[in-house]
């Protein structure tokens, strides 16, 4: 459900009005290898010979025979692979705003009313984003957020259909739906 909530909050945003932004290429690119891997010098994965550090067993080894990591050492082109990976993702992270990602919106007793997909680019861009009811509260409904506005301490969220979402800052912030307004707290999910 979060993918179409997401899927919905971009295909809707740009249509609520206010000028269209052309698709830029992300400043941080994924990572990429350097040099070229040659085919025919790299064996196909499962298809080398056993390396160094381990020699073919020449009878089946039981679970209780390992005493260690149950995979063969990675290569130094792996192990570079993964640590451009996590550095390619720190740097993106490094550029959202402090409202991008999944949110769950609680009431005072914990329970969670509202599940939140926000799109925060952060530079002072747009907040896009989607919102759903939990689907656990039996009720069903979904929409985009509208206009988000900020004034440094406070962040107002118009939840289409819903009501509307008033941060406070620290997590806190208030929900105005159905003529009520309720404290609630805004948490990372898991």
């Amino acid at each position: 459900m979060i993918v179409f909530l997401t899927v919905l909050a971009f295909q809707t945003a740009y249509a609520q009005g206010g000028a269209a932004e052309e698709y830029q290429a992300p400043v941080v690119r994924p990572f990429e290898p350097t040099g070229a891997i040659d085919a025919a010098q790299s064996p196909a994965q499962g298809d080398a010979p056993p390396g160094p550090g381990r020699a073919t067993p020449d009878r089946p080894v039981t679970v209780d025979g390992y005493q260690r990591s149950y995979e063969a050492p990675q290569s130094d082109g792996e192990v570079a692979y993964q640590q451009g990976v996590i550095q390619a993702e720190m740097n993106a992270d490094a550029l959202s705003g402090p409202l991008d990602g999944t949110w769950l919106v609680r009431d005072g007793a914990g329970r969670t009313v509202l599940r939140l997909v926000l799109n925060d680019r952060g530079g002072g861009r747009p907040v896009e984003g989607a919102w759903m009811t939990d689907p656990a509260s039996g009720r069903h409904a979904a929409g985009v957020i509208g206009p988000i506005t900020q004034d440094g301490v406070h962040a107002a969220l118009s939840l289409d259909g819903e009501g509307r979402l008033i941060l406070e800052g620290q997590g806190s912030g208030v929900l105005e739906r159905d003529g009520r307004r309720e404290p609630v707290t805004l948490v990372r999910p898991g």
